[in-house]
């Protein structure tokens, strides 16, 4: 199996590139920004959009199945933080 390359973000702290759960421009920075989305209480809503706008256009840009897959990290996302209690019907 290959190793995913390195990206040292401004921390210096090194992240693995991963073009769909953790993709390097959203990580070089302190705080990606799924979760300073969450902090703000619009995480639902916002996974549920981004699942929705991800198999929409899934079949127009080349990348159909990391955009499924895309849309299926951001459903499962979402549904972890609901059964954790983090997210809530009706928030945000």
């Amino acid at each position: 199996m290959a190793t995913k390359p390195k990206i040292e973000t401004k921390d210096e702290t090194l992240v693995s590139d991963d073009p769909v759960s953790h993709p390097h421009h959203y990580t070089a920075g302190n705080i990606e920004c799924i979760d300073f989305i969450d902090s703000c209480g619009y995480g639902l809503d916002f996974c549920l959009a981004n699942a929705i706008k991800y198999l929409t256009r899934c079949k127009l840009k080349g990348t159909t199945v990391q955009d499924i897959r895309k849309a299926i990290w951001y459903a499962s996302h979402a549904a972890d933080k609901l059964e954790s209690g983090e997210y809530t019907i009706g928030s945000k």
